[in-house]
């Protein structure tokens, strides 16, 4: 039993060299047909992870200029619409300013015209009511003269002289 024992704490050694030595073997084909490979695909990956991520720096680069020279761009285009505005609302005040004098000018050419108007009918009004006062003075000449009148015809005939002035001036007024 001690021998027994004994056998199972040593190993046999021939046993021993045996399993040493398929260790061995196997460990280097295991570094031969899978280490290696496997090592060579994730060097080829760890490359290409390498250069994405400078690919992305990169372009993170140039997406960032891009970007600044985009705000720059729109910050001009905005300058620039304000300038245009700024200059279509001064020219569109010089028009509405001229527009506004042009009107101006028609009103007081018309309101010329109006009252070059008016003052000929007036005109022509105080021609025809100085004719009547003219041909009534005549008229009642002629009958004082042929005819002897009396105060009370006389005053008769001044109150007709004044209603008829007066209607004239009704009529005028109407007319005006």
């Amino acid at each position: 039993m001690l021998e027994n024992i004994i056998d199972k704490i040593i190993p046999n050694i021939p046993a021993f060299i045996l399993q040493f030595i398929a260790f061995v073997i196997l460990c280097l084909i295991v570094m031969i047909f899978v280490y290696k490979p496997i090592k060579k695909i994730l060097q080829k990956r760890n490359e290409f992870v390498e250069h994405c991520i400078k690919n992305n720096i990169e372009n993170e680069k140039k997406s960032g200029q891009i970007l600044q020279n985009l705000e720059k761009k729109i910050s001009s285009v905005n300058a620039e619409t304000l300038e245009i505005i700024k200059n279509a609302q001064k020219e569109s005040k010089k028009k509405s300013e001229i527009m506004i004098q042009e009107t101006e000018m028609l009103c007081k050419e018309k309101l010329q015209l109006f009252e070059k108007e008016l003052n000929n009918k007036l005109k022509d009004k105080n021609d025809e009511i100085r004719k009547l006062i003219i041909n009534t003075a005549s008229e009642m000449c002629k009958k004082i003269l042929t005819n002897e009148i009396s105060k009370e015809d006389d005053q008769k005939r001044f109150n007709d002289l004044v209603n008829k002035l007066q209607k004239i001036n009704d009529e005028q007024k109407n007319n005006i």
